[in-house]
């Protein structure tokens, strides 16, 4: 991940098509060099980032709103645990969005790349076919939202929000699976970087939504909606307090801060990095990532095991969709062996 600043040219500034999208490949290709060829990634351009500098999950988080920065978050295969990236694109020439629309997904070994906010790559032992046998969308590849009995978490992003119809789209892409009783979080970014496949380039001009799912009986998490009443150390503790509450195990599990770019310091009264350092609080040994973005997906909701707090489908649509918050999640991926 990496916040704007880090990805916009001259040439972008000065509203040149052609070079922008020319300059973002490039920045795509440099990237997709550094991971196996196995690895899918996913990259998404945002405001500011939220990161754990490298060493320790302990280390302390750092909210940073302005300047060049970026991180990557990678994934190892897990025993017990699929993580699988998704990607929607919006269709100007159909309106309706049906299942074998969920398409166009992973033409290459990199799924998506992100830039002011969040790159992720996920790597197994499965090596992707060429770009010709993954231009629709597999019985396979739906059952990673659809149909999947084991699917414990979706992190959802939708790109280009500022274009006219991307917030409709973000909402009929999640009505498509937020009715399951699975946690549901993630935010609106500026756009997506690329996807990495020379054959077949997306088009980061498009009204899109991209995402990981997560899958497998040893997942746990949790989300807390930090609402626009929540502004100052005292109340950030509270929230802090009902996600402490869920009791999820703190090895093996990430934490997840995704914020509006309203809040932060000048939200917290010019003192910066607030709710980073009240999540270390009570998340001692928890790594912290994310970014500032233009909208807010999630809500107060508790998945482990068989036992759910607040299903999907008793929770409004509008519920699920905020400004000027905050969403903090942990996911759990099971105990080391």
């Amino acid at each position: 991940m990496a916040d704007s600043d880090s990805f916009v040219s001259l040439e972008e500034c000065r509203g040149h098509k052609r070079a922008r999208k020319r300059t973002s490949m490039e920045a795509a290709f440099a990237l997709e060099k550094l991971f196996p060829k196995q690895c899918q990634v996913l990259g998404i351009v945002t405001p500011g980032i939220v990161v754990t500098p490298m060493g320790s999950g302990s280390n302390q988080p750092q909210e940073i709103e302005f300047g060049e920065s970026g991180f990557a978050l990678l994934f190892p295969q897990i025993e017990g645990i699929k993580i699988q990236p998704f990607h929607f694109v919006k269709d100007p020439k159909n309106l309706t969005l049906e299942r074998h629309q969920l398409t166009k997904v992973v033409p290459g070994p990199l799924l998506l790349l992100a830039s002011v906010a969040f790159k992720v790559a996920v790597c197994d032992d499965t090596v992707p076919g060429p770009p010709s046998q993954q231009s629709s969308l597999t019985e396979e590849t739906i059952t990673g939202l659809l149909d999947n009995p084991d699917l414990r978490v979706v992190l959802v992003f939708g790109y280009n929000c500022h274009k006219v119809g991307a917030g409709n789209y973000l909402q009929r892409v999640l009505s498509t699976f937020s009715d399951t009783n699975i946690i549901v979080a993630g935010g609106q970014v500026d756009k997506l970087l690329s996807l990495t496949s020379e054959k077949n380039p997306v088009d980061i001009d498009a009204i899109g939504v991209v995402g990981l799912s997560f899958s497998g009986h040893r997942i746990q998490s949790a989300t807390v909606l930090l609402n626009e009443e929540v502004n100052d150390e005292k109340t950030a503790e509270a929230a802090m307090q009902r996600l402490k509450a869920a009791n999820i195990p703190e090895q093996n599990t990430i934490g997840f801060m995704f914020a509006c770019v309203g809040r932060g310091f000048q939200h917290y009264r010019d003192k910066a990095n607030v709710e980073a350092d009240t999540f270390r609080k009570f998340f001692p040994s928890v790594p912290l990532f994310g970014f500032f973005g233009n909208g807010e997906i999630g809500c107060d909701r508790i998945v482990t095991g068989n036992f759910i707090l607040r299903k999907c489908n008793e929770v409004k649509d509008d519920d699920l969709f905020h400004s000027y918050t905050t969403i903090m999640a942990l996911i759990h991926l099971g105990s080391s062996k």
